[in-house]
């Protein structure tokens, strides 16, 4: 079949925005220079004062849907986005992230149409932390990205079939800031199961790691959103042993906060966690 009688599934990508006026054209133009014919883009933005908005305005030709108001917070955001999109699958690509320069990744993934029980395609992501990069790679058996029985992905490398959040639900927004996409995540696989998470080896997302998840001084604060999606999914067991892993990793917080102190000790260790400085499989 040849692609001129093709028809590509309609993909809504979503930009979360607040005041990234530094990132922001990165990440439009890694959307924009897409080779791929049947994009929606969306972008929210918390009403951001810093010049990202002169920024976004320079591409509203290319935006279908531009969203300017104060939102509580990144998923709550995200949920306005669903809530407008008219594709097929959406994809959210916050300002600060971007999809790598590969402008055929989108025709490569969606070259063959995904069997119905598929709700959810993920990939790996490369990571960018300060001097730090590397790539993340996850596992294809969505039950090994699996931890205290929450799914555990980067949001920025999957793809979920719209659909979903008409059954799943969207983002929730009042007790989740860090960790929504997780217990979305998890609630449709304890739906669906693992047929629906199809995976992809390639790079899906550049991710910018400087966001709240990847600050330890909120891993309190992840820990406490861990134990409400326990609770909510009443996996008992998973949550006891949650408890007592927190334990061990109180102290290893602590540890990590004295090793950043010394820099150089602080890259060493960074260099051997991740092989070298320049990635990893």
């Amino acid at each position: 079949m040849g692609e001129s009688s093709f028809t590509y599934p309609m993909v809504t990508v979503v930009s979360v925005s607040y005041n990234v006026c530094e990132e922001a054209a990165a990440t439009i133009e890694s959307v924009l220079n897409q080779n791929y014919p049947n994009i929606e883009y969306i972008i929210v933005d918390n009403v951001s004062t810093d010049g990202t908005l002169d920024i976004i305005n320079r591409y509203s030709s290319k935006i279908n849907h531009l969203i300017v108001e104060k939102d509580a917070g990144t998923y709550d955001a995200m949920n306005k986005a669903v809530k407008l999109a008219k594709g097929e699958w959406i994809w959210f690509m916050n300002m600060g992230d971007r999809l790598p320069a590969n402008a055929n990744l989108m025709r490569e993934i969606f070259s063959n149409q995904f069997p119905s029980e598929v709700k959810v395609i993920y990939g790996n992501t490369f990571v960018e932390a300060d001097d730090l990069k590397y790539h993340k790679k996850f596992n294809a058996q969505i039950a090994k990205n699996i931890k205290f029985g929450i799914v555990h992905l980067n949001h920025q490398s999957m793809i979920c079939r719209a659909s979903c959040f008409d059954t799943i639900g969207c983002f929730e927004t009042h007790d989740l800031k860090i960790k929504s996409d997780a217990f979305w995540l998890s609630k449709l696989f304890y739906t669906f199961g693992s047929s629906s998470f199809y995976y992809v080896n390639k790079i899906l997302a550049h991710y910018n790691e400087t966001g709240l998840s990847s600050n330890p001084a909120n891993f309190k604060k992840m820990h406490a959103e861990d134990v409400f999606i326990l609770k909510s999914m009443d996996k008992k067991w998973q949550l006891f042993l949650l408890q007592v892993n927190w334990f061990f990793k109180l102290i290893r917080i602590q540890l990590f906060f004295v090793l950043k102190k010394q820099s150089s000790l602080f890259s060493l260790y960074r260099k051997l966690k991740y092989n070298t400085p320049n990635g990893r499989n």
